[in-house]
């Protein structure tokens, strides 16, 4: 098994004969994976024998475009075209590549738990944070307990302003939902098709955004009367003297003596 990047692999070197070690000798110590690693395709080379027609089928449509690359290479993103049955195996230290398992502490038996719940949202209304109409558009969420429904499309917008933009790595903006689900909406469960649930909102959120002057209140009717906005004039720095010398180490951590 040869371990993939999402890019082209060797269709040479896929045998599950092949075998290579996927267990580091310390958990990232050098960062190579920090978004974990994946096996890319998985089947089992025994039921395609190479000079079967079902067998050439699935490898020739895990060819890559010849005119971007070599014709030895398999590309990985075609493996819905050549089965439709495949396996993937990933691993890695993020949440999203982790196994987590319930286990039973009477027999050390895994438990078995049930996955995050399908259901049919179609929403009603033409108002969006966006300003796009989302009118009788059907949605598929994921419930995955109290208080955990997710799935709306969502964009971020600056903490400051409150306006959209791109979404930043440095906190200074954040993830806002395109609509709220009105109280009292129904949804569909997507396994059975007959299956009804309530949305209730746990919390709601109000954000304001920053007018371009304050003509744009007085226009709308609101006015602070003989209120005036302070300024940091008023403020004066505490006197808190100078910072101190540290010679040694802290003599408590965390409310713990040392």
């Amino acid at each position: 098994m040869v371990l993939q990047y999402n890019g082209a692999y060797d269709n040479g070197t896929q045998d599950n004969g092949t075998k290579t070690n996927v267990l580091l000798s310390s958990a990232n110590s050098s960062g190579e994976f920090p978004y974990g690693i994946q096996s890319g395709v998985l089947f089992d080379n025994a039921t395609f024998d190479n000079d079967t027609s079902e067998r050439q089928a699935a490898m020739a449509a895990l060819a890559c475009l010849p005119s971007v690359y070599p014709a030895e290479l398999n590309c990985p993103w075609e493996d819905r075209n050549a089965f439709s049955t495949y396996y993937t195996w990933e691993t890695g230290h993020q949440e999203w590549n982790k196994l987590a398992v319930l286990v039973d502490t009477s027999d050390n038996s895994s438990v078995k738990f049930d996955p995050p719940m399908s259901v049919k949202y179609t929403h009603s209304g033409t108002t969006s944070n966006t300003g796009k109409s989302y009118d009788i558009v059907s949605f598929y969420l994921d419930y995955g307990g109290f208080g955990d429904l997710w799935g709306i499309p969502s964009f971020c917008v600056d903490k400051k302003t409150g306006e959209k933009g791109s979404c930043a790595a440095d906190q200074s903006t954040r993830w806002v939902q395109e609509f709220v689900i009105p109280a009292t909406s129904i949804v569909t469960q997507t396994k059975d098709g007959s299956t009804h649930y309530m949305v209730k909102p746990l919390q709601i959120e109000q954000s304001m955004k920053k007018t371009s002057s304050a003509s744009v209140c007085t226009a709308a009717g609101v006015s602070l009367g003989e209120l005036s906005l302070p300024d940091e004039s008023r403020y004066t720095e505490p006197d808190i003297g100078a910072r101190p010398t540290v010679e040694g180490p802290p003599a408590v951590v965390a409310g713990a003596k040392m």
